[in-house]
């Protein structure tokens, strides 16, 4: 069964009253330009069963298509998926006979069922994406029984198994065994888990390759091929956690060059199941992590962790971890990474730290004159006593923390003896002073501490300290040349002024604490800058922290939110948290800017009412919303790029500061605001619903508004519009599962373009005021899935019109205009009321598009194009000002083609060729029918344009002799596009079909009509005879089955001429008597 391009896309694969099942020896889609959609009725309701042949899914372009049934497959299989996405919304069986199915080529295959039958059999990723659904129970198996083999990732080949996510909770689960050629390639959108009763095979040295949430393995992973094993290598080279707790017995070794690798078990250590310290060792790369989440194991880390490790060869995190549900490991074991307990030390770059959290409380000896800590991401507390070496001579220790950029460790120190005189360096990482109020001093004395490049230095509690104690006394330990950032922790809020002028570089002020009852620090008191007195104030918080500053703020040197340099101001990646800092005091005097680089901003309000009164919190000046760039793995599971978050403290705050969007702008959840200042610049804002659920919402005042990266809409978040221009000049966009709405309060507003990123996202667009016009000004080509409707209420009139403008196309699908009434045009003839109105480029009505509700008003093609896409319009129809009419489809009501204006079946769905049937056409004097064909043969259907028009005396020729209608004819090649069609031989007549129509008024006369052959680009003539002639006639069947054709005629033989001429004289006389 072959489906190519085609304009009905929609396949019903089922009837009523009963169900059944189709059985084909393979499916082939070639060519499709849109997606086809098979129905089965649901998942369980009929069974498509496939024989050898497989599938081939090879569209023109990569459309996303979608079998909704169940498949049975009745013999070996290979199903090859060249580009797009072709998706089974449906069971998997293969028939108990465990027949082998292969995945080939480059495109993705969903299986959107989780818990399909693959009896025992084989499944081999060749290529290409395989996606799987995420389930919320464990035991439910996307690949059922079946073991999977993957690659080689040779030879251009890139298999890659993805966790996709279908808009749910939950995870996926592989269940049975697993070998791999070269590498296992994943991209988790849902934690991806390769459960116990699994085996990875490594036929080869291998790497993992992963991104997006954490990938489990679970199962043991061994040495391969099954018959003759030998010793395979795994690498990971990931930019995700990826969690081994299996049995692990390959014997080749482990080396992490990027990303997490942890060890959740001893014996998931190879050397420590065979009971052997040579069957192969742990290393790392600079940016790479091999952590330990076994505390409770009968030995020592030091044994079955530490000494595991080929330490010379090591340059990058070891870590000790725990599981993230369960409680913190305390790991009590003396470390030591110096020679002594193998005779080689680490690598003198070698660090300890963490990727989820733990605690370390035994003796730590160090490879060197350092205590090296950082990398993970996570979060390590240090018990242990850190001091200077006095074995086997005595020397100063120092402590450097400093992670790679993605994986910024926090890091506490508790122990209040620390004594190590050789100073602290922190850069990339957080340290935080803990534990002090226990009556300890702090190592390194006075100002040795050294913040560097995207470090953070917090300082705990003081026990029975004052506040300005606390404030003092901290910050005379930090280096004055040192930059990041400086605060205080668990303290809960500080009244005392915070003097920070006598550091001399960018130093910013915040904490890393967050309580979920508020803030972790609010401060109160003047603030003095670093920097100098030209300085801004810079506020920022570590990884998740949250900050709060009351504190009144004036002056012209503006604010700076988040710290550039610093990856961990603008959150904890793992934990998928912003930082966040609010400025929640009255700060009229405040003309300086505010810009925000990275993080959350909260804006509070301290002065007049909420919703009533503007808020001053951001001073006078400008909101410059700068961003700063993060570590490329840093992506959202839509892998987009992140970006800082605005919000607002109170439900209903007005923010009257003008806003520039020098980047991506992101609305936070919680508390809706509205925004009244002129914002402008090249972001975009983004309305996203986050991990609570809670809607966002929006709203925008003002009427200059020119930023030009639109809006995005997400989740059930929402936009209010209460100005005409109040969106800028970029488009609406749609995605992550959207069921947006959005509210034009305004009579004529204006948007830059309409844009639903999937199949699923919807959009709803109200206007509220009668009489709207809602002008849609787009300049690029996209797809709107979603409904127009008037918000006014009864018995007010429900009157909209819709007008497109710009060079773009705009597809409408999957939704409607649900609004009776349209806009008055004294312009045209009986002053209709217009719904749609096309000015400028073209506006395509899908297939499933309702337009129902509007059939009483006009639409009116006034310089644009209007094309249907297999559908029906009910509309009568006015094109005039050179608009154009395209498309394959029905036009149930009147179209009049006017001066300059063009009827051009095809286009609207990928092929040049349509098809359109109209109720009414009126061809008037200037207009022009742009006939297409592709194909010579007149008994080929498809081969040329085609119009067909139905209902009595529905044919109306008003163009007359001294100004006609013009018939342009257009050769397209086989690949579709203008030029020579193949097959046309000029020594031949041929007659084509322009129209068939019931009647005709207006009299039918060839001069009223001109033939253009500008665009046909075949020879006309044949053995130098000169060119061939095109002419119109008609030609009746019926009374009503009556066509309009174009003939060809060739240039005769001299001496047929004569006889040509009494041929003509006798069609000429029949066509007279006919009419008489």
């Amino acid at each position: 069964m072959v489906f190519g391009e085609s304009g009905n896309s929609y396949v019903q694969l089922w009837s009523d009253p009963g169900h059944y099942s189709v059985a084909v020896r393979g499916l082939t889609f070639a060519g499709n330009t849109r997606p086809y959609y098979l129905d089965g009725d649901y998942d369980g309701n009929m069974t498509m069963t496939i024989g050898v042949g497989g599938i081939t899914y090879s569209p023109a372009q990569p459309v996303r298509s979608v079998i909704e049934a169940d498949i049975e497959f009745t013999g070996d299989q290979t199903w090859n998926i060249t580009s797009g996405t072709l998706m089974i919304e449906g069971d998997i069986y293969d028939g108990d006979s465990d027949y082998v199915f292969t995945k080939t080529g480059a495109g993705t295959l969903v299986f959107g069922d989780y818990d399909n039958e693959f009896d025992y059999s084989t499944i081999n990723l060749n290529n290409g994406r395989l996606a799987l659904s995420p389930i919320n129970y464990s035991g439910y198996r996307p690949l059922g029984d079946a073991n999977l083999v993957i690659g080689p990732d040779t030879g251009g080949n890139n298999p890659i198994i993805v966790a996709r996510d279908n808009n749910y909770s939950g995870w996926v689960e592989i269940d049975h065994d697993i070998t791999l050629n070269g590498a296992l390639t994943t991209e988790n959108h849902r934690e991806l888990y390769l459960v116990s009763t699994s085996t990875v095979i490594l036929n080869t040295d291998s790497t993992i390759r992963s991104r997006g949430m954490p990938l489990f393995i679970e199962g043991s992973i061994v040495d391969g091929p099954s018959e003759t094993p030998a010793p395979r290598k795994l690498t990971v080279d990931s930019s995700n956690i990826v969690v081994l707790s299996g049995d692990n017995a390959y014997t080749g070794g482990t080396h992490v060059i990027n990303g997490v690798l942890i060890f959740g078990s001893a014996l998931s250590i190879p050397s420590n199941y065979h009971e052997s310290g040579s069957v192969g060792h742990l290393s790392s790369g600079s940016n790479g992590y091999v952590g330990f989440a076994d505390s409770a194991y009968t030995g020592s880390a030091q044994t079955y962790f530490i000494n595991d490790f080929d330490k010379a060869n090591t340059h990058g995190t070891i870590g000790f971890d725990s599981d993230p549900e369960a409680s913190i490991n305390t790991f009590t074991d003396n470390l030591d990474l110096s020679s002594a307990p193998t005779g080689t030390a680490f690598a003198t770059d070698a660090r300890l730290g963490s990727a989820t959290e733990a605690i370390l409380s035994g003796t730590i000896t160090p490879q060197g004159t350092a205590y090296r800590f950082g990398g993970g991401g996570g979060w390590l507390q240090v018990d242990s006593l850190l001091t200077d070496q006095t074995m086997p001579t005595t020397a100063a220790r120092s402590l450097v923390l400093d992670s790679p950029a993605a994986y910024p460790l926090t890091l506490k120190l508790t122990n209040t003896g620390n004594n190590y005189t050789g100073g602290t360096s922190v850069t990339n990482s957080g340290l935080i002073f803990g534990g002090s109020g226990l009556g300890g001093t702090f190592p390194g004395g006075t100002r040795n501490i050294s913040i560097n490049a995207g470090g953070y230095v917090g300082f705990d509690y003081w026990g029975d300290l004052s506040e300005a104690n606390l404030v003092i006394n901290s910050l005379m330990k930090i280096n004055t040349a040192s930059v990041g950032m400086v605060g205080f922790d668990s303290v809960w809020s500080i009244s005392a002024d915070i003097d920070l002028s006598s550091f001399s570089n960018a130093l910013y002020l915040g904490t890393s604490t967050w309580f979920s009852e508020g803030p972790g620090l609010t401060v109160r008191g003047t603030i003095t800058p670093a920097g100098g007195p030209s300085a801004p104030y810079r506020f920022a918080a570590y990884k998740g922290g949250a900050f709060e500053v009351e504190s009144t703020l004036s002056g012209a040197n503006g604010v700076h939110i988040g710290d550039p340099g610093s990856p961990g101001t603008f959150g904890d990646y793992w934990n998928q948290e912003y930082s966040t800092v609010a400025l929640s005091g009255n700060n009229s005097a405040l003309t300086g800017n505010v810009t925000l680089f990275g993080g959350q901003l909260m804006v509070g309000q301290s002065n007049g009412t909420v919703g009533t009164d503007a808020t001053t919190a951001l001073g006078t000046g400008t909101l410059v919303v700068a961003g700063m760039t993060l570590p490329a793995t840093w992506l959202d599971e839509y892998d987009n790029t992140l970006r800082p978050l605005l919000g607002a403290t109170d439900t209903g705050m007005i923010i009257p500061n003008n806003i520039t969007l020098n980047s991506d702008l992101g609305i936070a959840e919680f508390n809706d605001f509205i925004l009244t200042g002129k914002v402008s610049g090249p972001g975009e804002i983004y309305l996203e619903s986050g991990d609570y659920g809670e809607p966002t919402w929006l709203t925008l005042n003002n009427d200059t508004n020119d930023f030009s990266g639109g809006i995005y809409l997400s989740g059930d978040s929402g936009l209010e519009v209460n100005a005409n221009h109040a969106t800028g000049t970029g488009p609406l966009g749609f995605g992550s599962s959207s069921s947006a709405e959005v509210y034009f309060n305004a009579s004529a507003p204006v948007i830059g373009g309409l844009v639903s990123r999937e199949e699923y996202d919807y959009a709803t667009l109200y206007t509220t005021l009668s009489d709207a016009v809602l002008t849609i000004d787009q300049s690029f080509d996209s797809t709107f899935r979603g409904e127009f409707r008037s918000g006014v209420a009864y018995p007010d009139p429900q009157s909209l019109r819709i007008v497109k403008t710009g060079t773009g196309t705009l597809r409408l699908e999957a939704g409607g205009m649900f609004f009776y009434d349209g806009t008055i045009e004294a312009s045209l003839p009986d002053t209709p009321e217009v719904s749609l109105q096309v000015n400028q480029g073209t506006v395509i009505i899908g297939s499933n598009f309702y337009m129902g509700e509007t059939a009483a008003t006009t639409v009116w093609v006034h310089g644009g194009a209007l094309a249907l896409d297999n559908g029906y319009l009910y509309n009568p129809v006015v094109v005039d000002n050179g608009g154009r009419i395209e498309g394959t489809g029905v036009f149930s009501n009147s179209v009049s083609i006017g001066n300059g204006s063009t009827l051009s079946p095809g286009r609207a769905g990928g092929s040049e060729i349509g098809k359109l049937h109209i109720n009414h056409l009126e061809l008037n004097s200037g207009g022009i029918y742009e006939w297409q064909i592709q194909n010579p043969d007149t008994y080929l259907e498809g081969g040329s344009d085609l119009i067909g028009v139905f209902g009595i005396g529905t044919l109306v020729l008003n163009a007359t002799v001294e100004s006609p209608f013009s018939i342009k004819i257009m050769s397209l090649n086989a690949g579709g596009l203008a030029g020579p069609m193949s097959g046309f031989d000029p020594s031949q007549s041929y007659s084509w079909t322009l129209m068939f129509y019931d009647q005709l008024s207006g009299g039918f006369d060839p001069a009223k009509f001109t033939i253009d052959t500008s665009g046909f680009a075949n020879s006309l003539a044949f053995d130098e005879r000169g060119d061939g002639t095109f002419s119109l006639s008609l030609f009746s069947a019926g009374e009503f089955e009556n066509y309009l054709m174009l003939n060809f005629t060739p240039v005769p033989e001299p001496s047929t001429y004569a006889l040509m001429a009494l041929g003509l004289g006798m069609i000429g006389w029949m066509a007279w008597r006919r009419r008489n």
